[in-house]
């Protein structure tokens, strides 16, 4: 029960993010002609897509009850985070914090949510803040000239595209290095996880310093963050402190 709710919650809160994050900055889609967006196209208003956007993330808490008040606490906290973010923190040099904020406390809601609540180990919370940081660049880097000419100050904005990419790089290393190396289990799936998470961040960080962003250096980052998304899950009672 616990953890189908967790489960089903959390698409509920990445759709309700994503539609506040069109809504909000749907002045300035339309004037950078983003006619992918539905809202900047007018395909979708802005006061349905701010409906809906609501009523999804009212459903994620709500799913998240079952979980205990204090797993939900730390899951409207990951909440608050992102809706900061798009509020106005993304446009200012302290962007990355959301990420790393909201991430870090993920590992909270799972541990949080078992039957006697604890907390989780400080590696987990260290690891899943610097998948934060990754996400945020690799997130950040297609719009990176875009956004910038729209005069937002992110972090990602701020460092350029090479430093962005080999932030991502580190943060994808050392994420999974410290779930390697924090869980204390290094069995041949934690070693070959962390080795390719190496092998493609190198890949990143040499396509991202060789040439501009494309959709292939996005989707290796998005494949090295799901590596060690996976090595969290199956560290299993490790990630309680």
């Amino acid at each position: 029960m616990h953890r189908d709710s967790c489960f089903l919650g959390s698409p509920f809160w990445l759709s309700s993010s994503r539609l506040a994050n069109d809504w909000i900055d749907a002045a300035r889609d339309r004037e950078a002609g983003r006619t992918d967006k539905p809202i900047a196209a007018g395909v979708v208003s802005v006061g349905l897509a701010r409906t809906v956007s609501l009523v999804l993330a009212v459903l994620a808490i709500a799913l998240t009850l079952p979980l205990g008040p204090a797993a939900t606490a730390a899951h409207l906290g990951f909440m608050g985070a992102g809706w900061a973010y798009n509020a106005g923190i993304k446009s200012t040099p302290f962007s990355v914090a959301a990420y790393v904020v909201g991430f870090g406390l993920l590992p909270f809601v799972v541990t949080l949510a078992l039957p006697t609540p604890a907390l989780p180990a400080a590696w987990a919370v260290v690891a899943a803040a610097l998948l934060g940081v990754s996400a945020h660049f690799a997130n950040a880097l297609p719009d990176l000239e875009d956004d910038r000419r729209h005069g937002i100050r992110s972090t990602p904005q701020l460092v350029g595209v090479q430093v962005s990419v080999a932030l991502i790089a580190l943060a994808l290393v050392a994420g999974a290095a410290f779930v390697v190396v924090g869980s204390g289990a290094f069995d041949v799936l934690r070693l070959v996880g962390l080795g390719l998470v190496v092998v493609v961040a190198g890949m990143c960080w040499w396509l991202g310093a060789s040439r501009p962003p494309t959709r292939l250096l996005f989707r290796l980052i998005m494949a090295a963050a799901l590596v060690i998304v996976a090595l969290l899950a199956v560290s299993g009672r490790q990630l309680i402190a």
